[in-house]
């Protein structure tokens, strides 16, 4: 990857020409800095008057695709104009679109069932935190103390044995642990539909979390793709250092793309 903030030149190049822009952002570590549980997590004012203002924009699309709900989503942003993208892209909603994959909906009782058998167990782990999106579920241990780590990942191994027959699968994130829908759907092929719906704009994906690598895989040389936290391995084409770049980005997009 490359540092994005040498390329800057380049990105406004590439950008120019682009007759339609979607700006696809992940919530989490990207637009918002992670916090130690999701109900603590909040959308800086000025992120949210920024991706207005690109909305507003004739040429430019907003879409938000998460591993969230898409009625969280819709409830943190409000905006009409955007795209959103709950569940890493299993429930899709915008502007005359609307989308669930049918065979997550099909298991939504599977998901349900574990929410139920899985509160009890997590409790029993100081700091673990069982969050239910309806058609996932996520184990969050960001705040279990380092002592109580060994009792977090043997209880990850035990559930995993225990759900190894259900059409389930898990995925690790920052400092979590998802259970999903076991579909051919991803945050991937969540940003290729919303891509068609809209006649092929421009695609320019950001996002910090493995993930959004389906993403950036996806998109590979048909856009800008943009990993939030460090230098690693990943597929996107640029980097930014850390959370904090990502406002100064938006900042740099809203001229460009005027």
């Amino acid at each position: 990857m490359r540092n994005l903030r040498g390329h800057l030149t380049e990105i406004r190049a590439r950008l120019s020409p682009q007759k339609r822009v979607l700006l696809l952002m992940d919530f989490d570590g990207t637009l918002s800095p992670l916090a130690d549980a999701p109900e603590k997590a909040h959308l800086p004012q000025n992120v949210q008057q920024m991706l207005l203002r690109l909305a507003f924009q004739p040429r430019v699309r907003v879409a938000i695709l998460s591993g969230r709900s898409l009625g969280y989503l819709k409830a943190v942003f409000g905006a009409r104009s955007f795209f959103y993208g709950g569940n890493h892209g299993l429930e899709l909603e915008g502007p005359d679109f609307s989308f669930r994959h049918p065979g997550a909906c099909a298991l939504r009782s599977v998901i349900q069932n574990l929410v139920r058998q899985f509160r009890k167990p997590i409790k029993g782990v100081s700091g673990a935190l069982l969050e239910n999106k309806g058609l996932s579920l996520a184990l969050h241990y960001r705040n279990v103390p380092r002592a109580h780590r060994p009792d977090f990942d043997a209880l990850i191994e035990t559930l995993k044995k225990d759900t190894a027959g259900l059409p389930v699968h898990w995925r690790p994130g920052n400092k979590v642990w998802e259970l999903l829908p076991r579909v051919a759907w991803d945050k991937g092929r969540a940003a290729e539909a919303l891509i068609q719906h809209l006649d092929h704009p421009f695609p320019v994906a950001v996002g910090d979390d493995k993930t959004d690598e389906d993403m950036f895989e996806a998109l590979s040389r048909k856009g800008i793709t943009i990993h939030v936290g460090g230098d690693g391995d990943s597929f996107a084409e640029f980097c930014l250092m850390c959370q904090s770049e990502v406002p100064r980005f938006l900042r740099f997009l809203e001229g460009a793309l005027k």
